[in-house]
C-alpha cells in the first residue's frame, strides 16, 4: 500500500522551505531570525545601533567571533558606519577625451618606525575604479584610507590627481585632471643616450607604476563581447564590475559597434545624442544639427508655399 500523506513544511511565513527529511523541515531563514524552523528572533542588532543607513548583519555564534557586521552605504565608514569617507571628485579637461572607465591608485607612504638610519617600508597602494557614463565629465568616489599620492590611469596613460606631503583627513576634495599633470614616459622625455646608462635602469618602468592586480580582472568569468577586459573591484566579493572596451565598440559589455556606419544622419548623431539628457544640455553638435535640421524644413515650407501660389496662376500656366 502506497504512503499518501504529504510531508508540509512547518516553518515562518518569511522563510524558505526547501523541503523535508526525517519529518523535519529544513528553512533557510532571513538575517533576523534562527532557528530549525526560523521562529526565533536575533536580538544582537536591536541592541547594537547602527546609523547613516547602513544595515546590521548577524553573526553566527557558532561560527564567528563577531556578533554583527554593518555593511555601511556610500560615504561612510567603520564598524558602526559613524565614520565619513573622504569624497573626491575628479573632473577632466575639455581637452581630454572622457574614457568609459578609470583606474584611481592611492598611495600611501607609512612614517619610519625607528629613527636609526634603514631602509624606508614599502609604500602602500590600493587601487579602485571608476565608471563613467557617456556624457559625464567628473566622477565622484570615496575612499576611506590615508593617502599621500593619488594617480589616475585610463588609456594607460596617467595623471597626478593630487599630492599631499602630510596627510591631512579632508571630508571633501575636487581636483581636474589636465594635461600638464600627465605623467610622460622617459622615451618621450629624454634621449636615447641618457636611457641606455646604467642609472636609468632602476628607472626604467617608473612610466608603468602601477599594474591592476590579474586577480581583479574577472578571472574564470568574462561576460564582456567583443574581446572587451573585465575589471571587477574585489575579487572575492565583487560590488562593481566594468568592460574596457576595444575601439570602435562601446556599451556596458561592448556589445554596440561604431563598424558600418554609414554618412546618415542618425549614423552620424547617434553615438553624441546623450539619453534622457534635457536639449539645453545636449552637446553642441547636435543642438547646431538640429537648427540647421529645422532652418532646412521651414525653407522647404516656405518654397512649397511659394510653389503653389505661383503656379495658380493662370497666366503662368499657358
Amino acid at each position: 500500500m502506497l504512503c499518501t500523506i504529504e510531508n508540509v513544511c512547518d516553518y515562518s511565513l518569511d522563510s524558505i522551505c526547501i523541503g523535508v527529511v526525517n519529518n523535519r523541515s529544513i528553512c533557510v531563514c532571513p538575517l533576523d531570525k534562527f532557528g530549525p524552523r526560523c521562529y526565533l528572533m536575533r536580538t544582537t542588532c536591536v541592541s547594537h545601533l547602527y546609523s547613516n543607513n547602513s544595515r546590521c548583519i548577524p553573526h553566527d555564534e557558532k561560527n564567528s567571533e563577531m556578533e554583527y557586521v554593518c555593511l555601511c552605504s556610500q560615504g561612510y565608514m567603520s564598524s558602526r558606519c559613524e565614520n565619513l569617507e573622504t569624497k573626491i571628485e575628479f573632473h577632466f579637461a575639455k581637452s581630454i577625451s572622457i574614457p568609459q572607465m578609470i583606474f584611481i591608485h592611492f598611495v600611501y607612504f607609512p612614517p619610519e618606525s625607528s629613527p636609526l638610519p634603514k631602509i624606508p617600508p614599502d609604500p602602500i597602494q590600493v587601487t579602485i575604479m571608476s565608471k563613467l557614463k557617456f556624457h559625464e565629465s567628473s566622477t565622484t568616489v570615496y575612499y576611506g584610507g590615508a593617502f599621500h599620492l593619488v594617480f589616475v590611469e585610463f588609456y594607460q596613460q596617467y595623471y597626478l590627481a593630487l599630492l599631499q606631503h602630510n596627510f591631512t583627513s579632508v571630508i571633501n576634495i575636487s581636483t581636474s585632471i589636465i594635461p600638464e599633470h600627465q605623467c610622460f614616459s622617459i622615451k618621450d622625455l629624454f634621449t636615447v643616450d641618457i636611457r641606455i646608462l646604467s642609472r636609468w635602469h632602476r628607472a626604467k618602468k617608473y612610466h608603468i607604476p602601477f599594474d591592476y592586480p590579474s586577480t581583479y580582472r574577472c578571472l574564470g568569468y568574462n561576460y564582456c563581447e567583443n574581446n572587451g577586459q573585465c575589471f571587477q573591484d574585489n575579487n572575492t566579493c565583487p560590488t562593481l564590475s566594468a568592460c574596457l572596451c576595444k575601439e570602435c565598440y562601446y556599451g556596458g559589455r561592448c556589445q554596440f559597434t561604431t563598424t558600418g556606419f554609414g554618412l546618415s544622419l542618425d549614423d552620424i548623431l547617434g553615438y553624441n545624442i546623450w539619453p534622457s539628457v534635457p536639449f539645453s544640455r545636449q552637446p553642441i553638435v547636435v543642438k547646431i544639427t538640429t537648427a540647421f535640421t529645422v532652418l532646412i524644413f521651414v525653407i522647404a515650407i516656405i518654397n512649397s508655399i511659394l510653389s503653389i501660389i505661383t503656379f495658380q496662376r493662370r497666366d503662368h500656366l499657358k
